[in-house]
């Protein structure tokens, strides 16, 4: 995790337990996000930079 911290690259991770294929049935779905919340970069560096980003921390308020 610290290479990722240390380059900013951000997101989820996630390990494969089984390989094969998602189906319709799996309740895979897409969802619109809030105008309102933080992306998991926003997150990151929010956490993690040493100099805060003013705009993202306006959106903490």
């Amino acid at each position: 995790m610290k290479e990722y911290i240390e380059y900013d690259f951000p997101g989820a991770y996630v390990n494969v337990l089984q390989k094969g294929q998602a189906s319709s049935g799996d309740n895979l779905s897409l969802v619109k996000p809030s105008d309102n919340l933080l992306t998991s970069h926003q997150l990151c560096q929010l956490l993690y930079a040493k100099k805060k980003d003013e705009k993202i921390l306006r959106l903490l308020i």
